[in-house]
Formats: structure tokens, sequence, C-alpha cells
């Protein structure tokens, strides 16, 4: 079964949308993926990059972490992070948990 999922920043100016059928959750604890969001492991939904669709103003920075590439994406008005991309799967966007509006479909 095919889930809706829909994701926003904290003021509403940047928002996602895209159409899963299973959802993977990622859990990361290196400090790239911490920073932006203070806490112990950052939590992510493992999504094909072909299916999501980002709306609105944001923003994105480099880093390096354990050795890999990283970008993540925020939004522009209010600076809540929205995804990452990792340059060892270029064909996947992690979309942060705690952004996604649509929490039953994960699980």
């Amino acid at each position: 079964m095919r889930h809706r999922i829909e994701g926003h920043c904290d003021c509403g100016a940047t928002r996602y949308v895209c159409m899963i059928e299973d959802a993977e959750i990622v859990a990361c604890g290196c400090l790239e993926c911490r920073r932006p969001t203070a806490v112990e492991q950052t939590k992510a939904l493992k999504v094909s990059c072909e299916i999501v669709d980002v709306d609105g103003r944001h923003a994105m920075f480099a880093a390096r972490a354990d050795g890999r590439h990283i970008t993540h994406s925020f939004c522009e008005v209010c600076g809540s992070p929205l995804y990452y991309r990792d340059d060892t799967e270029p064909e996947v966007i992690f979309l942060t948990v705690d952004r996604i509006a649509s929490q039953r479909a994960l699980n």
C-alpha cells in the first residue's frame, strides 16, 4: 500500500510531499547529523530522490561526516532542518522524521 508523506518546516515556508511503499527509518549519530537538531541520534526516512517534491524557500550546506560528504537542506526562513543527502547514496534523500506531518504512515 502506498502512503502519502508530507512534511514542512516550522514556519511553513518550505514543504515536501512524496508517495512511498514502505517506510525505511534510519538513524545516525555522527556529529554532522546531530548538530542541526542537538539530539543524540537523528532519525530520517530514506526514500528515492525521484519521488520527493520540495516546494518553498530552502537552502543547503555541505559538510564532511565520517569520511562522507553530506548535504543538509533547511528552510531559509526559520532554519528548520528538512532533509539531507549522502554522497555514498546519491539516489536517496533522507527526510528528517520530526518534520513529517503524516507520522502514521511511518508505522
